[in-house]
């Protein structure tokens, strides 16, 4: 029990960290600032609206395709915010984040975001959702989806 609670509270401060890069400009996602003690600069993906995503945080449940999502929405940096239901529908884009943040991937100052098609089904608990879509009533419904998946979260 006590690895469960050390585990979540390292998600929920890897999540603040994430999303404070994300809010603050500091990497893509709509962003223009230089990635803090690297000195580059994200340039989002054109597979997703260019704008900052409407919600972004770690999953904490799923049930069937609805993800609960420990939210922080546009603008809001805050460790813990509401819980949001996201709606990710068969026509949902759904991508995983597989850009290799290193030196070497680094051109003019710039690191492109790329993304792979990434099945719905694969997410799991722990991995950090950013998603662009139409907030209905207390659900996210999600046009577009950017997952990073968790690698502590163990696959079967």
């Amino acid at each position: 029990m006590a690895s469960i609670v050390a585990g979540v509270a390292v998600l929920a401060a890897a999540s603040y960290v994430a999303i404070s890069l994300v809010f603050s400009g500091s990497v893509g996602l709509g962003g223009s600032g230089t990635e803090q003690g690297h000195g580059y600069e994200v340039i989002q993906p054109t597979e997703v609206p260019q704008t900052l995503p409407d919600m972004v945080g770690p999953v904490v449940a799923i049930k069937d395709q609805d993800f609960t999502v420990q939210s922080h929405s546009k603008g809001s940096v805050e460790q813990n915010g509401p819980r949001t239901e996201i709606v990710i529908a068969a026509d949902t884009k759904v991508y995983q984040d597989i850009t290799i943040r290193d030196t070497s991937s680094v051109v003019d100052g710039k690191l492109q975001m790329r993304v792979a098609p990434y099945a719905r089904n694969q997410i799991k608990v722990g991995d950090l959702l950013m998603v662009w879509g139409n907030q209905r009533g207390e659900r996210l419904v999600a046009d577009a989806v950017i997952v990073e998946v968790n690698t502590a979260t163990p696959t079967p």
